[in-house]
């Protein structure tokens, strides 16, 4: 799919693949046989991003870029390097994001909680970007965050796929972790035929979690965690071992 999309974007693409996944831009170059160009890290004497864009104004970028480590350099790239595309040439600029940064923070808990994932979609157009492409937004709400198109690849199927594919499929039960990742369980329960169960997480005060109760029988079955998002996978770890203990 994400192939697909980017196939579509031009008759004279140029791919522009900023460090925080080289390999990911080189195989999608490799396979659409697409010009890249790998733009490195730098940056001035005072941690200020510098980059240089090597895009010609006939050609239309395919900027790829996808935060994870130190994400807010990884973004001020994206942005910088989507503004230095809309002063050098007149074709639209498409940014692949795979994995979107702040998409977490979707909404607000309370008034003084910021909605990062609204302000990214705001800076994102800001800096000329006319079309979006990612994969599994943790909400499909931030879509609406956009006045320019998105498009927010599902994985469901290919999950569904493989799962179908394995050998265990009659000994296997998918498993939430929390209650997070309860819709992409049920999405994937109704493609595989397959039953689920839900771990129930409660959180202390200071943020760590405090109890995870097991909701469903899981003995003798081979079990396939399934979430939306991890960090540390602190929440997969421990589901893991109530797993082996039930």
């Amino acid at each position: 799919m994400l192939l697909q999309l980017v196939r579509k974007v031009s008759t004279v693409p140029h791919i522009l693949a900023l460090p925080s996944h080289p390999s990911l831009a080189s195989a999608i170059s490799q396979h659409l046989d697409y010009k890249i160009s790998h733009i490195p890290n730098g940056s001035f004497s005072n941690a200020e991003t510098k980059l240089v864009v090597p895009v010609k104004h006939n050609e239309k970028p395919v900027i790829i870029q996808s935060p994870h480590t130190d994400i807010n350099t990884h973004l001020m790239e994206l942005l910088l390097t989507v503004h230095a595309c809309k002063q050098l040439s007149s074709t639209p600029v498409i940014a692949v994001v795979p994995c979107f940064p702040y998409a977490r923070s979707d909404k607000s808990e309370s008034r003084n909680l910021p909605i990062g994932a609204k302000l990214i979609c705001k800076l994102l157009e800001a800096a000329g970007t006319d079309e979006v492409i990612t994969v599994e937004l943790h909400s499909s709400q931030t879509e609406g965050f956009f006045n320019i198109p998105v498009s927010n690849i599902q994985t469901t199927q290919l999950l569904a796929d493989y799962v179908i594919s394995t050998k265990c499929k009659d000994k296997t039960i998918l498993v939430a972790p929390d209650a997070g990742a309860m819709k992409k369980v049920t999405a994937l329960s109704e493609l595989t035929g397959l039953p689920f169960a839900l771990i129930h997480k409660e959180r202390a005060s200071d943020g760590t979690i405090s109890r995870m109760t097991l909701v469903g029988d899981v003995r003798g079955r081979n079990t396939v965690i399934v979430d939306d998002m991890a960090d540390t996978c602190g929440t997969v770890i421990k589901a893991a071992d109530l797993l082996i203990k039930n």
